[in-house]
């Protein structure tokens, strides 16, 4: 009984891997990139940017004012958005603190979006914690990339779990 199983597996398996032929065209026609829409700036490029904050602090660094200010002229430009500011830390400290540590990561975000004058009704704040690394790897960079918030769209009026898309879905 083995045996036969393990020829009709061998039969499956190199059935699987017929050869296939292969159309190359004959000759090479360029691609043009396709332009959705004009774009009056540079910034609607990267979309929404994300903050990223020092080991163990949640004020917004220097470094991040122009984060912040792209986010902001986004959202300006775009009234119709809402969105969620997500809040991650490194995975250095207890899941208590880190999911506390990211929360005021994301409130402190929101609150200067706040006081730029986007309106706190169309802004969520999460903390996931040190449960969504952007990076795994074990080092200084690493942890740095993790420190960090999010900015995303979410559609307005849905629950927290679904509704998610890009802000050029809506700007289309």
């Amino acid at each position: 009984m083995k045996k036969i199983l393990f020829v009709l597996f061998l039969a499956a398996l190199f059935a699987g891997c017929a050869k296939r032929a292969v159309i190359v065209p004959e000759k090479h026609i360029p691609i043009e990139p396709v332009v959705i829409k004009e774009i009056d700036t540079d910034k609607e490029i990267f979309g929404f940017l994300t903050v990223n904050f020092d080991f163990d602090r949640y004020e917004i660094r220097p470094d991040m004012q122009q984060a912040i200010e792209h986010n902001v002229y986004l959202l300006k430009k775009y009234p119709q958005l809402n969105i969620r500011i997500e809040g991650h830390c490194d995975e250095r400290g207890t899941e208590e603190y880190n999911q506390i540590l990211g929360e005021k990561r994301a409130q402190a975000v929101k609150e200067v979006f706040e006081s730029c004058g986007i309106s706190s009704s169309r802004i969520k704040t999460i903390s996931y914690g040190e449960c969504r690394p952007l990076l795994l790897d074990y080092n200084e960079e690493a942890w740095a990339e993790n420190r960090r918030a999010e900015t995303n769209s979410i559609v307005k009026g849905t629950d927290d779990l679904g509704g998610w898309f890009e802000i050029w879905d809506i700007i289309k």
